[in-house]
């Protein structure tokens, strides 16, 4: 997927800002916005600012608080205070998820901002601070759903080895998440370990956590079909406990870390953990305490400085060790200052990749398709919307490939949990008859030829 122009146009720090519409940087010296961390900001698919914010204010493109975007749940002081993602199929509808700061009560929220009021300047409208979990880490992400149209909306929780991921789709954000138990337990007396980055891979297949007070950043393999989080990698070798900004390279096989004065780089393509590890090299340091680290739309990485009036510069992040070419006053702010935030993003917003692994919205096979004769693969395709309105197209909900299946066992909810469907056939063969429409999740337990049990989830549409 080839990257489009939403995020264009940053604002962040004490005023500071840039536009990178011309093709090179440019600073921006007429924001609004003086936050001390979290900040996000979304442009349009043409690279016109919408509008901004530090989770708690929302700015339009006039750079005023929007009629009622005041008050929202996120922190100017959390490391991750908001990210911005267009609703799925409603071109003016905008949710804003927002993180409160120590993992407080508010946790995760979202508000939805609607850029038809407000004479065109955009409003939060009636959904505001909806809370999807409490004590949530000063941590968010957003990755493209592999259907390349829905998104998972990700945190992790404090006081506890579980990651959250929410589906938004077209319908709305699904209130239950899809549970990982993976990784290192965050806790303790004064929430400060809540602190740090999560952060995607351009191609949304890994995320980084950063962990401040506990020394560690955790990598993770992410399935972008079911939400969940695995193969958990904890780089420990860390010196220090200003752990905070992490940031993958445009080809996604490199990892930067911000380590109080350090720039940190890992090869996360080296192969086993202990080769990952082993692959840390120190690209730069920094007299500024250094925060987080963004990519660019023009495939450079960012890196705040605290309360300085440049931004470090990673001019070839795609590069090993030193020929990454880190300048540390590496982008003049105009006068303005850095603080130790910049906008978090979706992963699509800087996914310089074809995307070539889109699963397909609609079941377009044959109605007499018969299933292959099981073999050693296994190839497995669902359908992410069926149509069950009589008319004798995609009336039943069925996979569309099933290579290498000997036994299969399927279940279906809605979303509020609530068993809808059962059945043991490899067809599957689900008419959805008397439910409404909308979003339904499907689990998957099948045998393979090998006799491996294994597991699989997902989501679909229903709409007659």
């Amino acid at each position: 997927m080839f990257a489009q122009k939403e995020g264009n146009i940053w604002y962040f720090g004490k005023n500071a800002g840039i536009d990178f519409n011309s093709g090179a940087p440019v600073a921006l010296t007429d924001g609004a916005l003086n936050t001390s961390e979290g900040c996000a900001s979304i442009c349009d698919a043409q690279g016109n600012l919408l509008f901004y914010t530090d989770g708690s204010s929302i700015w339009s493109q006039n750079h005023q608080v929007m009629p009622n975007g005041y008050a929202l749940f996120g922190h100017a002081s959390s490391t991750q205070s908001a990210i911005i993602v267009k609703k799925p199929g409603l071109n003016s509808i905008y949710l804003v998820f927002t993180i409160t700061q120590l993992a407080g009560i508010h946790g995760l929220c979202y508000s939805e901002v609607d850029m038809s009021l407000n004479q065109g300047w955009g409003d939060v409208n009636s959904i505001k601070n909806i809370n999807l979990v409490s004590h949530a880490c000063e941590k968010i992400t957003a990755i493209k759903h592999k259907n390349n149209v829905d998104y998972w909306i990700i945190t992790k929780l404090f006081n506890s080895d579980a990651f959250y991921s929410y589906l938004l789709s077209e319908t709305g954000v699904n209130p239950i998440p899809v549970q990982s138990n993976v990784g290192i337990t965050v806790a303790d007396d004064f929430h400060f370990h809540s602190i740090g980055y999560l952060r995607a891979s351009p191609d949304g297949k890994r995320i980084a956590c950063a962990n401040q007070g506990i020394f560690t950043v955790e990598l993770f393999d992410f399935d972008k079909t079911t939400g969940y989080l695995n193969n958990p990698i904890s780089l420990n070798n860390v010196n220090s406990m200003g752990i905070y900004g992490v940031e993958f390279s445009p080809n996604n096989k490199l990892l930067y870390v911000s380590e109080k004065n350090n720039i940190i780089q890992y090869e996360v393509t080296a192969g086993s953990a202990a080769a990952i590890l082993n692959s840390r090299k120190k690209i730069g340091s920094d007299l500024a305490p250094l925060g987080a680290i963004q990519l660019g739309p023009d495939k450079r990485i960012y890196i705040a400085r605290g309360l300085r009036d440049s931004l470090g510069v990673i001019n070839e992040p795609d590069l090993l060790g030193n020929a990454c070419n880190y300048v540390h006053n590496g982008f003049y702010l105009a006068g303005k200052k850095s603080t130790i935030g910049l906008p978090t993003f979706t992963n699509s917003v800087y996914d310089f990749t074809p995307n070539d692994e889109t699963v397909p919205l609609y079941d377009n096979r044959p109605m007499n398709y018969i299933l292959p004769e099981a073999t050693a693969e296994v190839d497995f395709e669902m359908p992410n919307i069926f149509t069950p309105n009589g008319d004798g197209s995609n009336d039943l909900f069925i996979p569309a490939k099933s290579k290498g299946i000997t036994e299969m066992h399927t279940l279906i909810y809605n979303r509020w949990g609530g068993q809808v469907f059962e059945t043991k056939n490899l067809m599957i063969e689900w008419d959805g008859k008397d439910l409404a429409d909308g979003t339904y999740f499907w689990v998957i337990l099948y045998t393979d030829v090998n006799g491996e049990q294994k597991t699989l989830n997902g989501h679909l549409t229903l709409v007659r």
